[in-house]
């Protein structure tokens, strides 16, 4: 199930636009809650563990939000649907 959760992570992380005002900030994670259902669509959304920026939680969501489908959840792994923490860590964008 790690490659799943990590292509998971992958298309999330594509769709974020990491916020080019906390570059330099990094460390800053935004925890997110998405419940999947089996045939990889996305049900449920929500912000688990913000931030504390504002920015940065904003940015997360907006990612989140744009992502409508994940793919099939790998046979045996949850039941109609699974629940997903992913964790978007602001990574250093300098130079």
């Amino acid at each position: 199930y790690g490659l799943y959760l990590a292509q998971v992570r992958a298309v999330m992380y594509d769709a974020w636009q990491q916020p080019s005002a906390l570059a330099g900030k990094r460390g800053l994670v935004t925890r997110v809650l998405v419940r999947v259902r089996q045939d990889g669509q996305i049900v449920q959304k929500k912000m688990a563990d913000p931030s504390g920026n504002g920015l940065m939680d904003t940015s997360v969501m907006t990612a989140v939000e744009s992502v409508k489908n994940l793919p099939e959840l790998p046979f045996g792994f949850g039941g109609a649907y699974k629940d997903i923490t992913i964790d978007f860590e602001l990574e250093d964008t300098g130079p």
